[in-house]
């Protein structure tokens, strides 16, 4: 509960949520766990849309959602250490961009409410990013912004996958 707890404060961009969830290095498995279960949950709103089941594409979802996380943090991590000369490990990255998927959720509604939450996850990854990289905004908006460009690039090299 203290995870789903976290997830919305964070989605409404709290900041002593964020400390927290920085402090805390058990937190990383609950961003974990959070990534996968938004794309959980948008497997489960396909079959209920008509899709089939199936197990190998549910474990790829799942895996690929948590793969394009993590090369997100890392790259942010890049673009944070390159420009801006930050020192802020990978870990802390990781839960405070892992907490802000919650928003994701909103993507597997109608369009407008899905660009809606497209547009609020942008929001919540550069506020958890600028208390990651403890800068200002505008550094964490290029460093999220370099990051998402890195992705796009790596993602349709390597394996095809959906930015969001």
């Amino acid at each position: 509960m203290i995870a789903i707890r976290r997830a919305f404060e964070a989605a409404f961009l709290k900041k002593h949520s964020l400390v927290e969830i920085a402090l805390d290095q058990r937190a990383t498995a609950d961003a974990a766990l959070l990534v996968s279960g938004v794309a959980l949950i948008g497997y489960v709103w396909q079959l209920v849309g008509g899709e089939r089941f199936s197990w190998r594409l549910l474990l790829a979802i799942l895996i690929n959602s948590v793969m394009v996380w993590v090369i997100i943090a890392g790259l942010t991590l890049m673009a944070g250490r390159l420009m801006f000369k930050t020192e802020t490990p990978m870990s802390t990255i990781m839960r405070l961009q892992g907490f802000c998927h919650l928003p994701l959720l909103l993507t597997y509604l109608a369009t407008p409410l899905s660009w809606f939450g497209r547009v609020w996850f942008l929001a919540a990854l550069v506020f958890a990013t600028a208390e990651a990289l403890e800068t200002v905004w505008w550094r964490a908006a290029v460093a999220v912004l370099a990051s998402l460009a890195g992705l796009l690039i790596i993602t349709q090299l390597l394996w095809g996958a959906r930015l969001f």
